[in-house]
């Protein structure tokens, strides 16, 4: 039963149910979490960081969004502009 089932790129557990695929691997749905505040993205839009790491579109800009020199707060793109993947 296990030799054509896959493993979770997260977990490496046999998925038995649901497969996510994104980025090329297999998740169980609840496996794929953001790298920071673990937030579930099965459906969501996430963002990559340049190792790969999975961020939620928030973490993301929070951590690598250029600052403000006054307030220190992220500056946010603007939709167009920013790159944010889907499934």
């Amino acid at each position: 039963m296990h030799e054509t089932a896959e493993r979770c790129a997260a977990c490496s557990h046999f998925i038995m149910d649901m497969v996510l695929h994104a980025l090329g691997k297999s998740y169980h749905p609840r496996c794929f979490r953001c790298e920071k505040c673990k937030t579930c993205l099965d459906g969501v839009p996430f963002a990559l960081d340049p190792q790969g790491h999975v961020y939620c579109t928030e973490d993301y800009h929070r951590l690598f969004a250029p600052k403000c020199a006054a307030c220190l707060k992220a500056i946010m793109p603007n939709k167009v502009s920013c790159k944010i993947f889907s499934y």
